[in-house]
Protein backbone atom coordinates (compact mmCIF):
# COMPACT_ATOMS: atom_id res chain seq x y z
CA UNK A 1 0.00 0.00 0.00
CA UNK A 2 1.25 3.51 -0.62
CA UNK A 3 1.49 5.94 1.79
CA UNK A 4 2.79 9.51 0.95
CA UNK A 5 5.58 10.26 3.21
CA UNK A 6 5.11 13.91 2.26
CA UNK A 7 2.25 16.22 4.16
CA UNK A 8 -0.22 17.88 1.51
CA UNK A 9 -1.03 21.63 2.32
CA UNK A 10 -4.96 22.13 3.00
CA UNK A 11 -6.53 23.78 0.31
CA UNK A 12 -8.84 25.15 2.65
CA UNK A 13 -8.66 25.56 6.45
CA UNK A 14 -10.46 22.84 8.15
CA UNK A 15 -13.33 24.49 9.07
CA UNK A 16 -14.35 25.90 6.24
CA UNK A 17 -15.17 21.92 4.91
CA UNK A 18 -18.51 21.94 7.26
CA UNK A 19 -19.53 26.02 7.01
CA UNK A 20 -22.21 27.61 5.63
CA UNK A 21 -20.37 30.54 4.83
CA UNK A 22 -17.87 28.63 2.35
CA UNK A 23 -21.20 26.95 1.17
CA UNK A 24 -22.91 30.00 0.31
CA UNK A 25 -19.72 31.38 -1.40
CA UNK A 26 -19.18 27.93 -3.64
CA UNK A 27 -22.76 28.03 -4.97
CA UNK A 28 -22.43 31.62 -5.95
CA UNK A 29 -19.10 31.51 -7.53
CA UNK A 30 -18.94 28.27 -8.71
CA UNK A 31 -22.49 26.50 -9.18
CA UNK A 32 -24.12 29.23 -10.01
CA UNK A 33 -22.46 30.59 -12.67
CA UNK A 34 -22.62 27.59 -14.99
CA UNK A 35 -25.04 25.78 -17.27
CA UNK A 36 -27.09 22.98 -15.86
CA UNK A 37 -29.56 20.30 -17.01
CA UNK A 38 -32.96 21.36 -16.05
CA UNK A 39 -35.59 19.05 -18.29
CA UNK A 40 -35.17 17.07 -21.81
CA UNK A 41 -36.92 17.67 -24.48
CA UNK A 42 -39.32 14.61 -23.51
CA UNK A 43 -40.52 16.56 -20.36
CA UNK A 44 -41.95 19.63 -22.02
CA UNK A 45 -43.40 17.59 -25.41
CA UNK A 46 -45.80 20.25 -26.69
CA UNK A 47 -46.09 23.69 -27.01
CA UNK A 48 -47.50 25.50 -23.83
CA UNK A 49 -45.83 22.63 -21.70
CA UNK A 50 -44.20 24.69 -18.32
CA UNK A 51 -42.14 22.77 -15.47
CA UNK A 52 -41.48 24.90 -12.54
CA UNK A 53 -38.76 24.35 -10.29
CA UNK A 54 -36.37 25.70 -7.75
CA UNK A 55 -32.38 25.72 -7.92
CA UNK A 56 -29.84 27.24 -5.58
CA UNK A 57 -32.62 28.80 -4.44
CA UNK A 58 -34.24 30.42 -7.47
CA UNK A 59 -37.60 29.87 -8.57
CA UNK A 60 -37.60 28.59 -11.81
CA UNK A 61 -40.17 28.17 -14.93
CA UNK A 62 -39.39 26.79 -18.32
CA UNK A 63 -41.16 26.91 -20.92
CA UNK A 64 -42.20 25.36 -24.62
CA UNK A 65 -42.49 28.09 -27.06
CA UNK A 66 -43.30 26.38 -30.55
CA UNK A 67 -40.43 23.99 -29.91
CA UNK A 68 -37.62 26.54 -28.11
CA UNK A 69 -37.35 26.07 -24.75
CA UNK A 70 -36.68 29.10 -22.20
CA UNK A 71 -36.04 29.66 -18.38
CA UNK A 72 -37.37 32.12 -16.43
CA UNK A 73 -37.23 33.35 -13.13
CA UNK A 74 -40.41 32.53 -11.64
CA UNK A 75 -41.41 35.74 -9.90
CA UNK A 76 -44.45 38.06 -10.80
CA UNK A 77 -43.10 41.05 -13.29
CA UNK A 78 -45.15 43.70 -10.87
CA UNK A 79 -43.62 42.90 -7.73
CA UNK A 80 -42.32 46.07 -6.97
CA UNK A 81 -44.65 48.40 -8.90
Amino acid sequence: MFINQNQLEHLLNPVQYFSSTQHHLEIDRLFVPSWHVLATTSDLPKDGDFLTLELFGRPLLLRNFQGEFRAFLNVCAHRHC
